[in-house]
């Protein structure tokens, strides 16, 4: 297992409803955007 590293960390500034849709639009973006040839698509259940 590689050793861990120290990270800083902050709290955020935005509310959890707006956290939400951040993740939510990040999860779109990674389902239906093209992907380049070469890199595999994620498998479909």
């Amino acid at each position: 297992m590689p050793p861990l590293r120290r990270v800083d960390v902050e709290r955020s500034v935005l509310s959890r409803e707006a956290a939400a849709v951040g993740a939510a639009s990040a999860i779109f973006h990674a389902t239906f955007t093209p992907r380049l040839a070469g890199r595999p698509a994620p498998t479909r259940r």
